[in-house]
């Protein structure tokens, strides 16, 4: 979405950075009133001149992949610090971006859901197999004892 200065904002309110934010320091301005706009896989942000039909490119979205990911540093929901930002270099053709899409878990909550089941279920089996093993044990012991005492 955008903010109240037109920039492109994530729903966090944080800037999405353009990749020469480098160079220019600026975020993306977008004017959504008078435009449509649409951005490919790659970050490339199109959007219509005005009373026309044809896009033009605008800004392209700053995606980073850092070298190693071990670096990362948790700093909240979703964000994360790289403690070396000046190596980070947008990369050209990611294929990261979908537009209209919102950013989910990568797992299936209903199949999960069933593995978890199963699982539970596996371990009161083994509890009761366990229980059942354990109690015929300590018959056995008890009996053994009352005939020796």
């Amino acid at each position: 979405t955008t903010n109240d200065e037109g920039k492109l904002v994530t729903k966090e309110g944080f800037e999405v950075l353009p990749s020469d934010y480098k160079n220019n320091k600026e975020g993306i301005r977008l004017d959504v009133a008078n435009s449509i706009i649409n951005i490919d896989k790659d970050g490339q942000i199109y959007k219509d001149l005005p009373n026309g039909v044809k896009m033009i490119q605008s800004a392209k979205l700053f995606i980073a992949q850092p070298d190693n990911m071990k670096l990362l540093i948790k700093e909240g929901a979703n964000l994360y610090k790289y403690e070396d930002m000046q190596t980070l270099e947008s990369v050209e053709n990611s294929g990261a971006i979908k537009q209209g899409f919102v950013e989910k878990s990568n797992v299936n909550a209903v199949s999960m859901m069933t593995q978890m089941i199963e699982a539970n279920r596996l371990v009161g089996m083994y509890q009761s197999a366990m229980d059942t093993q354990m109690n015929e044990m300590n018959k056995d012991a008890i009996e053994k004892i009352a005939r020796k005492a």
